[in-house]
C-alpha cells in the first residue's frame, strides 16, 4: 500500500502537519502518528523521526483517556494558549450563535475609518464620521442606521476588525503590517460621491 492509500487524517500546518497514516510492522496492524517537514528541494512532505506508531489497544486506552480527561486537558492548553489561539476558538465558538452588535457614531482625529471592540458579548463598531469615507456614507444614508446597505458595510468592517484581532500579539511583523495596510486604507479611502471612480 502506498503512503499517499495510508494517510488518514493530516492537521497543523501545511509546511510542518501531523499526519496520522494506518501502517503495519511485523504482521501487526499500526496506527502512526508522525510529524511532517516540507522538502525544501523537492516541496514535497516527508516524515520525521518524532512520531509515535501505536497498536490497538495502546489506541483505545488513549482514545478513552481523551474521554475520561478532556476537560483537564483543554483546561491545561488553554491556560497555555496564546493570543491567536484564544481568538481562534472564540472565533469558532461565536460562528455556532448570532452576534450581537451595535454601531455607535463617534469622531476622532486620523484616518481610521473606524474602531472595534468586544464589549462583554456585544461587538461595538465605531465609526470615525471626521473620516471623508465615513462622512460620504452617512450623507448618502441620512436618519436611517437601519438601511439594508449600510447595516451590510457595518458588518464588512466589523469582520474586517474580527480578523485583525487573529493575529498573535507577540508576532510584530504580523502586527507591523496589518497596522500598515490599515494607515494606508484610511489615507486611500477618500473616495467622495464623485470621486474618479465609474462603474461599468
Amino acid at each position: 500500500m502506498k503512503i499517499e492509500d495510508e494517510k488518514i487524517l493530516i492537521a497543523g500546518s501545511k509546511k510542518a502537519p501531523l499526519v496520522c497514516e494506518l501502517s503495519s510492522y511485523g504482521g501487526k496492524n499500526l496506527l502512526d502518528v508522525r510529524k511532517y517537514f516540507t522538502d525544501k528541494i523537492s516541496g514535497e512532505l516527508a516524515p520525521t523521526k518524532k512520531g509515535i506508531s501505536l497498536n490497538r489497544m495502546q489506541y483505545e486506552a488513549l482514545i478513552e483517556v481523551f474521554r475520561e480527561k478532556s476537560e483537564i486537558i483543554e483546561s491545561w492548553f488553554d491556560s497555555g494558549a496564546t493570543q491567536q489561539e484564544i481568538n481562534a476558538r472564540s472565533l469558532e465558538e461565536s460562528r455556532l450563535k448570532a452576534d450581537e452588535y451595535r454601531v455607535e457614531i463617534s469622531e476622532w482625529k486620523g484616518f481610521e475609518l473606524s474602531r472595534y471592540e468586544q464589549i462583554g458579548g456585544v461587538s461595538v463598531l465605531q465609526l470615525n464620521k471626521s473620516h471623508p469615507w465615513v462622512a460620504t456614507l452617512l450623507n448618502l444614508l441620512p436618519d436611517d442606521l437601519d438601511n439594508e446597505i449600510f447595516v451590510h458595510v457595518a458588518f464588512l468592517l466589523q469582520a474586517y476588525h474580527k480578523s485583525q484581532d487573529l493575529i498573535d500579539a507577540k508576532n510584530s511583523d504580523a502586527r507591523e503590517i496589518a497596522e500598515t495596510i490599515e494607515a494606508n486604507w484610511g489615507l486611500h479611502a477618500k473616495l467622495s460621491r464623485r470621486g474618479g471612480a465609474s462603474i461599468a
